[in-house]
C-alpha cells in the first residue's frame, strides 16, 4: 500500500506539473489579447456546453459533444481530444492527433497536419492543411480550401471544394456546386452529379464521373484522366488535356486543347481547336472537326465524322461508318472500310477505299492519292480525282466530273464525265454518253467507247479499243499487241497503227500504218481522209467497205490484200518504192489500164510500180489503151 500510494502521489504530482506546464505554454502562445479569456483545458467528457469568448481547449482525453461556439470565440482540439456534434458558429481548429466528428461549421474549420474532421456539415469555411484530414464532410453551400485530404466529400446547396497544391481529395460527389482542382491539387473518383468540376493549370483530376447537365472543364495546364461523361459535357480548353475519356450515350467532350485515348460509345465529340488523337467512336457516335485536328481515329457502327471548314483528320479508320469532308475541310489516310462511306467536299488525300467502301467526291471536293482496294469511287459533277490507283474495285465519273492520272489495275472505270492522262495496267475503261477520255495509256485490258462518248490521243499496248456506233476516238495509237475494233456507225479518226491491229466495219479516217507487223483489216464500212502504209512487213486487208480518200503505199515488204472492198472512190493504187506487194484474193473485181490514156477513164486503178502483184482467182480487167 505504501508503494502504491507513494506512486499515486508521483502520478499526481506529474499530472499538476503537466497541466501547470501546458498552461503556461497556452499562455505564452496566445495572444495577449485572449490571455484574460483563457479557459481551463477541457480533459474529460463534458456536453452542451457554450463558449462564446477566449478560446477552448481540448487536450487529451478531453471529449465534447453538442457544444456550441460563438462567435468570435474559438475551439482548439490537441492531440487525443475529440469534439462530437457541435455546432461551431465562430473558430475550429483542430491539431496532430485531436478527432472532429459530425460538427456543424458555420464559421470557420481548420483540420492542421495530423489532425482528422469526419462527417462536417460545413456552411462556413474548412481549411485543411497538409497532413490534416477530412472524411465524408458536407459541403453545404460553404467553402472546403484543402491542401491536405479530403475523402468522400459530398457537395450540395451550391458549394464548393478547392483541392489545393499537395491537397488530395478523393471520392467527391458534387451534388450541386463547384469542386476546383489546383495546381498541385489531385481530384480522384469525382461524381458530378450536378454543378461542375474545374481543373486549373498544374490540377490532376482522374476517373471523374460526370451526369446530366452537368460539366468537368479543363483549363490550360490542367489534366483529366479516366473521365466517365455519362450526359454531361467534358471540355477542354486551349493548353488543357484530357486521356482514356470515355463519352457514353448522352455524354459530349469538346476540345480546344488536346485529348486523346478517348472512346466514344453514342456520344459525341467536337474539336473546336487543338488536338484529339487515338479517338474511338462506336454505336453511331459524332465526332465533329471544326478547326481543329483529329489524328488516329476509329469509326465503328454507323458512326459519323464531320470535317467542317479549318478542320483537318489524319489517319480516320471507318468501319461501318462515314466520313465527311465539308468545303474547306482536309483528311488525309483515311481508310475506308466496308459498309462506309467517305464524302467530300473539301481535299482528302492518300485514302484507302477498302472491299465494300465508297468515296463519293462532290462539287468543290478534291480526292488526291486514293487507293481502290476492292471498293469504289464516284466523281459527281464538279468534284476531281487526282492520281487515283484503283487496283480492285471500280472508278465512276459522272457528268461534270474529272478524273486526272487514274492508275486502273484489274478494274473497272466508267466516264460520264472527263477522265484525263488514265494508265489501264489490265483494267477496263468505259466511255458512255457525254463521257471524254483523253491521254489514256492502255498497257492491258479494254476500252469500249459508247454512243455519245469520245476519246482522245489514246495509247494501246497489248490492249483493245471498241469504238461502238456513235462513239469516237481520236488519234489512237496502236503498238505491238494492241487492237482496235471499229463497230458499224462508230467513227475513229488520226488511227496510227505501229504493230498492231485494226478491225473496221465503221469509220477510219486518216489511218498510217508504219513500224514492223501491223494488220488493218477493211471488213465493211469506210476508209477515208488519207491512208498511208509504210514501215515493213504490215497488211492491209480490203475485204469490203469503201476507201474513200487517198491510199499511199511506202515502205518495204508490205502487203496489200483486196477483196471486194469498193475502190471507186480512188483511181491510184501505185507501190511508191516498188518493194512492196499487191495481192488480188478470191471475188477481187478491178479494172486496170496499161497506157496513160486508159488510166485517165473512169473505175480505172493506176497499178504501177508494183514489186509483185499476186492474183488469186479474182478478175482483172485490163484496158486496152483507148
Amino acid at each position: 500500500m505504501k508503494f502504491r500510494s507513494q506512486n499515486l502521489r508521483y502520478g499526481f504530482r506529474c499530472f499538476s506539473k503537466s497541466i501547470f506546464l501546458s498552461r503556461l505554454l497556452f499562455v505564452l502562445l496566445i495572444p495577449s489579447s485572449l490571455v484574460q479569456a483563457y479557459t481551463t483545458p477541457v480533459t474529460s467528457t463534458i456536453s452542451g456546453e457554450t463558449v462564446d469568448s477566449g478560446t477552448q481547449f481540448v487536450i487529451d482525453g478531453g471529449v465534447v459533444g453538442n457544444g456550441l461556439v460563438t462567435t468570435p470565440a474559438t475551439q482548439e482540439v490537441l492531440s487525443g481530444g475529440i469534439v462530437r456534434s457541435s455546432h461551431i458558429d465562430g473558430k475550429q481548429i483542430v491539431y496532430s492527433g485531436g478527432l472532429l466528428q459530425a460538427n456543424d461549421v458555420v464559421g470557420s474549420q481548420y483540420v492542421n497536419s495530423g489532425g482528422r474532421a469526419d462527417q462536417s456539415n460545413i456552411t462556413g469555411r474548412q481549411y485543411i492543411s497538409a497532413g490534416g484530414v477530412v472524411n465524408s464532410a458536407l459541403i453545404n453551400t460553404g467553402y472546403q480550401y484543402n491542401a491536405g485530404l479530403a475523402n468522400n466529400t459530398n457537395i450540395v446547396g451550391g458549394g464548393v471544394q478547392l483541392v489545393q497544391s499537395g491537397g488530395q481529395a478523393v471520392q467527391t460527389v458534387v451534388s450541386n456546386g463547384y469542386q476546383g482542382v489546383l495546381s498541385g491539387g489531385l481530384a480522384t473518383t469525382t461524381t458530378v452529379i450536378s454543378g461542375s468540376q474545374i481543373i486549373s493549370a498544374g490540377g490532376v483530376a482522374t476517373n471523374t464521373t460526370v451526369l446530366s447537365g452537368s460539366n468537368q472543364n479543363i483549363y490550360s495546364g490542367g489534366l483529366a484522366s479516366g473521365a466517365q461523361v455519362v450526359s454531361g459535357t467534358q471540355s477542354i480548353f486551349a493548353g488543357g488535356s484530357a486521356t482514356n475519356t470515355l463519352i457514353e450515350q448522352n455524354g459530349a467532350q469538346n476540345v480546344q486543347g488536346s485529348v486523346s485515348n478517348t472512346v466514344i460509345s453514342g456520344g459525341s465529340q467536337d474539336i473546336l481547336a487543338g488536338v484529339a488523337s487515338f479517338t474511338t467512336l462506336n454505336a453511331g457516335a459524332d465526332q465533329l472537326v471544326a478547326g481543329g485536328s483529329a489524328v488516329s481515329s476509329t469509326l465503328n457502327s454507323n458512326s459519323n465524322q464531320s470535317i467542317l471548314s479549318g478542320g483537318v483528320a489524319r489517319q480516320t479508320i471507318l468501319n461501318d461508318s462515314n466520313q465527311d469532308v465539308g468545303a474547306g475541310g482536309q483528311a488525309f489516310d483515311t481508310t475506308v472500310g466496308s459498309g462506309s462511306d467517305q464524302t467530300i467536299e473539301g481535299i482528302a488525300t492518300r485514302n484507302m477505299i477498302a472491299q465494300g467502301g465508297r468515296q463519293f467526291v462532290s462539287a468543290g471536293g478534291i480526292a488526291n492519292d486514293s487507293l481502290l482496294n476492292g471498293g469504289s469511287q464516284q466523281v459527281l459533277s464538279g468534284g476531281l480525282a487526282s492520281a487515283t490507283t484503283v487496283a480492285a474495285g471500280n472508278q465512276r465519273i459522272e457528268l461534270g466530273g474529272v478524273a486526272s492520272s487514274t492508275i486502273l489495275g484489274a478494274a473497272d472505270q466508267v466516264v460520264l464525265g472527263r477522265a484525263n492522262n488514265t494508265v489501264i495496267d489490265g483494267g477496263r475503261q468505259f466511255i458512255e454518253a457525254g463521257g471524254i477520255a483523253s491521254g489514256n495509256t492502255f498497257n492491258a485490258g479494254t476500252q469500249q467507247i459508247a454512243s455519245g462518248g469520245r476519246v482522245i490521243d489514246t495509247q494501246l499496248v497489248s490492249a483493245s479499243q471498241f469504238v461502238l456506233s456513235g462513239g469516237a476516238a481520236e488519234n489512237t495509237s496502236i503498238n505491238s499487241g494492241g487492237r482496235q475494233t471499229v463497230s458499224l456507225g462508230g467513227i475513229a479518226t488520226g488511227v496510227h497503227l505501229n504493230g498492231g491491229r485494226i478491225l473496221n466495219n465503221g469509220t477510219v479516217n486518216e489511218l498510217n500504218i508504219s513500224g514492223s507487223g501491223g494488220q488493218a483489216w477493211l471488213a465493211a464500212g469506210t476508209l477515208a481522209g488519207t491512208t498511208i502504209v509504210s514501215g515493213t512487213n504490215n497488211q492491209l486487208i480490203l475485204q469490203g467497205g469503201k476507201v474513200d480518200g487517198t491510199l499511199t503505199i511506202a515502205g518495204r515488204d508490205n502487203q496489200i490484200d483486196l477483196l471486194q472492198t469498193d475502190l471507186s472512190g480512188i483511181n491510184n493504187l501505185r507501190d511508191s518504192t516498188g518493194l512492196n506487194q499487191l495481192s488480188l484474193l478470191n471475188g477481187a473485181v478491178i479494172s486496170v489500164a496499161t497506157t496513160a490514156d486508159g488510166r485517165s477513164r473512169p473505175n480505172v486503178l493506176d497499178l504501177q510500180n508494183w514489186g509483185a502483184i499476186n492474183i488469186h482467182s479474182s478478175r482483172c480487167d485490163l484496158g486496152d489503151g483507148r
